[in-house]
C-alpha cells in the first residue's frame, strides 16, 4: 500500500499487486424461482481450476487512535484466463472490503 494522502484522523492509500485464486472442489447449490434447490454440477469440469490476475484499488482508513483503524477497500481484479471456455471475454471482478486494522 502507498500513502497518497493524510488529513487529520483520515489516510488515503493506493493499493497493486497479483491474485492467485484456486478452488478447493466444485460442489454447487442452486435455488431457482421457484424454489426448487439443485446441488447439481452446472459447470461440470468445463471452467479453470486455477486463476492469476493483477489487482488494483484505494483504502480509506479512519485512525480511531493510534492502534486502531477502520478502512474501506474497494478494489478491482483483471484475470489473464477466461473463467469457462463457453466466455469470450476475460474474468473481471470489482469488491469492497469494510475492516477493522489494528496495530500492535
Amino acid at each position: 500500500d502507498y500513502k497518497l494522502a493524510s488529513s487529520g484522523k483520515i489516510d488515503f492509500y493506493a493499493s497493486a499487486g497479483l491474485r492467485f485464486e484456486f478452488t478447493l472442489g466444485d460442489y454447487e447449490r442452486s435455488t431457482k424461482a421457484n424454489g426448487e434447490k439443485l446441488t447439481s454440477n452446472l459447470l461440470k469440469n468445463d471452467y479453470t481450476k486455477t486463476q492469476a490476475g493483477a489487482v488494483a484499488g484505494f483504502i480509506l482508513k479512519y485512525n480511531v487512535n493510534p492502534s486502531v483503524g477502520i478502512t474501506l477497500a474497494p478494489d478491482y481484479s483483471c484475470f489473464f484466463d477466461k473463467f469457462s471456455t463457453k466466455n469470450d471475454y476475460i474474468m473481471q471482478r470489482a469488491g469492497v472490503n469494510l475492516g477493522v486494522e489494528w496495530k500492535f
